[in-house]
């Protein structure tokens, strides 16, 4: 197993990539997206780097050289991604594997098209799902991969291997756990170019304890980069290996230990909390935050004596660790991530009391100033994502596009782009369209027209369609998606509109709409009729949106005023003259027994020497041929 080879560049690769998600796409209300997986993940899979998982690791080897499919049942975060890519990565060159992000009711491997013969493909199945797991899925899912002559690893957990899914298919199903722990983090300490360090983990009796006790290979994996990050020192010049050990426990004992200086005592509680979600914030903003939530859990209103009563604010912000430099206030400055690990804490130590924490992280969400609330923002939905917490996700969301609109789309396209948890805020994007408000729509579509349209084209053109609807006719922010996401991926966009035509023509003709409203949007429609719509027809694709779109009244205040732009973009020698003509005519000839030209031609007699009365002659030349032509058959 030493085959793997990395290749970053390979450009030709990449756009086979990029064309093979393109053709593959489905747009359905249920959706398996596919993506290339990025260069960088294969890195853990290289030789040197590799450390082979504990289990049946030879017989997936095997296995799975026998006919490249296998489902790897393990807990997450032991490895088990890093072990599947590996497999797929000594049988299918890396710029061919692809991995399977589906949004999905219940697994189905129908729901998984456009398959690349000869690629290999990933698919994590730990998620529990709205319905049960068929018990013939696995069956269906190898059968799938065997008719598409892909190869395909699935990955589960033991909890959800409990539906019994994969009863009928053992032989392709193995256990695996984490790598030896030692071994795994010298290889990390190595790859991290902190190889001088790895004599710590024989000779220092805490670090002994940790990897004797055989913990996860995320675990393991995080350790090493705290050991190779390691800058402070005790008293002796060394590495201070207390306070690795306590780093690497997220400061528990620590956080415990503050927690127990405070017993029955919430206020300097309610500022070390404030300060965890508001770090790096004004004084004032965490102040005003604990007093909130001391108020929020008071049982009698707090008076002007109880507030004037405490200790002065820097004595009680001190009391907690809280430094302020500059005007700021950082929790602990002097421990790596303490902030974050407060957080975790708070949600993992009180979840009874998780409801009026949301309701009053989410209430200072609109009462902060602006720049402060972004922190609380963003440190909550870190939480959010890592617990997999929808209730706080959503009230966050509602939070911000009411009190604070200017501020969502950014929030949310940051998650969603989130490297680790991002998988997750877009299914959860995904499931909010299924009956938004107005408002979510909105929220979603400036998301996908954003940094989520940019990095990642195919998942924003899911959402998207299934927002469209739920807009109005006429909406800026939905025709500034679709143009901004053409100006990024060109190809893309006009093969989703092709696509969407034969399936939803109404989404189609919408998409089609905001990007024939520009000049920039017309070049690029234009020149696409023949490569980027995959069509030899010149212009009849281009008709066929304008016909749909002038049979749909609904559309006639949007369409008309385009049809005249393009007029005077044809005029100006901005898209070719001749192709505008024949689109116009074949686009308004159906529409000549319903008197369609009565917008374009407003005076009573026909001037057949205007530019709108010779579209007019040439309409009526093609709406007799094709009567004659309805005649004959």
């Amino acid at each position: 197993m030493t085959s793997i080879n990395i290749n970053a560049n390979g450009s030709s690769n990449v756009a086979v990539a990029e064309n093979q998600s393109i053709e593959n796409y489905y747009f359905g209300d249920e959706v398996v997206e596919i993506r290339r997986v990025p260069t960088a993940d294969f890195r853990p899979c290289e030789p040197g780097r590799f450390a082979s998982p504990t289990g049946a690791w030879d017989t997936a080897v095997d296995r799975f050289r026998q006919d490249g499919q296998l489902i790897i049942v393990g807990e997450e975060g032991t490895g088990r991604r890093v072990a599947a890519l590996r497999l797929l990565a000594n049988r299918v060159p890396i710029e061919e594997i692809y991995e399977l992000e589906p949004v999905w009711k219940q697994p189905k491997s129908a729901l998984i098209r456009g398959a690349q013969e000869g690629s290999g493909y990933l698919l994590d199945l730990s998620a529990q799902t709205e319905e049960p797991f068929g018990s013939q899925l696995g069956k269906s899912l190898l059968d799938w991969a065997r008719k598409a002559n892909v190869s395909l690893v699935v990955i589960t957990t033991p909890q959800a291997q409990a539906q019994r899914w994969t009863s009928e298919i053992r032989h392709r199903t193995v256990e695996l756990g984490s790598p030896a722990a030692r071994r795994l983090a010298e290889l990390r300490l190595s790859a991290l170019g902190a190889s001088e360090r790895t004599f710590l983990l024989t000779q220092e009796e805490r670090l002994v304890h940790i990897l004797a006790g055989a913990p996860k290979a995320s675990d393991v994996s995080r350790l090493a980069q705290i050991i190779a990050d390691a800058k402070q020192v005790n008293s002796s010049g060394e590495l201070d290996i207390a306070r690795i050990v306590d780093e690497y426990e997220d400061w528990h004992s620590f956080i415990d230990t503050l927690m127990e200086d405070h017993t029955g005592r919430i206020a300097p509680r309610a500022l070390l909390w404030a300060s965890a979600f508001c770090d790096g914030g004004t004084p004032k903003s965490v102040l005003n935050m604990a007093e909130a939530l001391h108020c929020r859990v008071s049982v009698t209103p707090r008076s002007s004596l109880d507030v004037l009563s405490e200790a002065p604010a820097s004595v009680r912000l001190s009391e907690v660790g809280i430094a302020v430099t500059e005007g700021r206030a950082h929790v602990q400055p002097d421990r790596h991530e303490f902030a974050a690990a407060v957080r975790r804490h708070l949600w993992d130590q009180y979840e009874h009391q998780i409801d009026v924490l949301t309701e009053w992280i989410v209430g200072q969400v609109a009462a902060l100033p602006p720049a402060d609330a972004v922190r609380v923002v963003d440190a909550a939905i870190d939480l959010a994502m890592r617990h997999r917490d929808s209730a706080l996700l959503q009230g966050l969301r509602d939070a911000l596009i009411g009190e604070r609109r200017s501020l969502a789309a950014p929030v949310f396209s940051r998650a969603a782009v989130d490297p680790v948890y991002g998988g997750y805020v877009r299914q959860r994007l995904y499931a909010w369209l299924s009956r938004p408000s107005t408002e979510v729509s909105a929220l979603i579509v400036e998301v996908c027209g954003g940094s989520l349209g940019e990095q990642m084209p195919d998942r924003a053109l899911t959402r998207l369609r299934r927002a469209t609807p739920h807009r109005p006719i006429t909406d800026p922010i939905l025709d500034e998606a679709y143009r901004s996401l053409s100006r990024a991926h060109p190809t893309r966009v006009l093969h989703a509109i092709k696509s969407w035509f034969h399936t939803s023509p109404q989404i189609s003709v919408r998409a089609f709409l905001a990007l024939a409203a520009t000049a920039d949007g017309a070049v690029l429609l234009c020149a696409g009729t023949s490569e980027a719509f995959g069509s030899s027809r010149g212009g009849d694709d281009l008709a066929e949106q304008f016909t749909a779109a002038l049979y749909d009244e609904s559309l006639h205040d949007i369409v008309y005023p385009i049809l005249e732009s393009w007029r005077e973009f044809a005029e100006d020698g901005v898209i070719d003259p001749a192709l505008v003509n024949e689109v116009f005519a074949a686009s308004l000839a159906p529409g000549i027994s319903r008197n369609g030209m009565r917008r374009l031609l407003p005076n009573a007699g026909l001037d057949t020497d205007s530019y709108w009365g010779r579209i007019f002659m040439s309409a009526v030349k093609i709406a007799e041929m094709q009567a004659q032509h309805i005649s004959a058959n």
